[in-house]
C-alpha cells in the first residue's frame, strides 16, 4: 500500500514472493476481471487441485468458493472435507488484485482471529465483510514455499 498510495492507479496487483513463477497472463487476468468489473474490491486465483499430495500439503492454500464464485474460505487443511477421495478442490494461487481505495481500508484492517490461526491474511478480508472474487486459471504453477519446492524448480529449468 505504500509503493501506490500517491499512485494514480486504480487497480494494484501483488504477486506473492513464494509465486516468482507466474506467468504475466495469470496476472493480466487478474487486472482485467477487476477493471471488467468496478463494483469487485478484490480478485485473486485459483486452480483445480489435480495432485493428491497438494490437498494434504499445508504449504498449498485450499478454498472454497459460493455459486458466483466468491470466497467462501481459505485453509491450509484440507477443505472441503472430502470423504471420497475425489478431488474438486482448489488451491489459491498468489496473485492478488485490489482496488487502491480497497487496498488503503484493509491494511488498516487488525489482524483477524481467523487470519492468526491459518496465516493467510485474506482470511482478515472475508472476516470483516468484503468480497473476494476467484478466477479459475489452468495454469499451472510451482509455488516455493520450502527447500524441496526450489530444488523441484531447478530439476525442472534443466
Amino acid at each position: 500500500s505504500e509503493a501506490v498510495k500517491k499512485n494514480k492507479a486504480e487497480i494494484v496487483i501483488n504477486i506473492q514472493a513464494d509465486a516468482p513463477l507466474i506467468s504475466p497472463l495469470m496476472i493480466d487476468r487478474v487486472a482485467e476481471v477487476l477493471s471488467d468489473n468496478p463494483n469487485l474490491v478484490m480478485a485473486t486465483l485459483m486452480k483445480k487441485i489435480e495432485k493428491k499430495e497438494e490437498f494434504y500439503n499445508p504449504n498449498v492454500v485450499k478454498v472454497v468458493t459460493d455459486k458466483q464464485g466468491f470466497a467462501l474460505y481459505f485453509s491450509r487443511s484440507q477443505i472441503p472435507y472430502n470423504t471420497r477421495n475425489s478431488f474438486g478442490s482448489y488451491k489459491h494461487i498468489g496473485a492478488y488484485g485490489y482496488r487502491k481505495g480497497f487496498l488503503l481500508t484493509f491494511v488498516q484492517l487488525p489482524r483477524s482471529p481467523l487470519e492468526k490461526i491459518e496465516n493467510l491474511e485474506q482470511l482478515r478480508v472475508l472476516e470483516n465483510g468484503y468480497k473476494i472474487k476467484m478466477i479459475e486459471t489452468d495454469y499451472e504453477l510451482i509455488e516455493v514455499d520450502t527447500k524441496d519446492d526450489l530444488k523441484r524448480i531447478k530439476e525442472e529449468e534443466k
